[in-house]
């Protein structure tokens, strides 16, 4: 095992990763009430800055790999109307 995938390791093993996720706010939450099943979403938790530079690595990878860009253009295509920059 190399150093980089025992460092990863070892960060699983003492809970550095879910701490991490939380803490960008990552983790999902899910919107339900009684016998309604909702969907999963991430939250709105932790830094914006966080949040902000997430937001410009999806543009990047829609604008830049054709495989997300197709995701993304099905997934959004049932909203209509204009999507911002994104939807273009």
């Amino acid at each position: 095992m190399d150093a980089r995938h025992q460092g990863v390791h070892l960060a699983v093993e003492h809970g550095v990763v879910e701490i991490l996720r939380q803490a960008l706010g990552l983790n999902l939450k899910e919107h339900s009430s009684g016998t309604h099943q909702g969907r999963l979403a991430i939250t709105k938790r932790g830094p914006s800055v966080a949040r902000f530079y997430r937001y410009f690595a999806a543009l990047r990878l829609i604008a830049h790999d054709p495989l997300v860009r197709r995701w993304f253009q099905v997934k959004t295509a049932h909203l209509g109307g204009d999507q911002g920059q994104t939807g273009r």
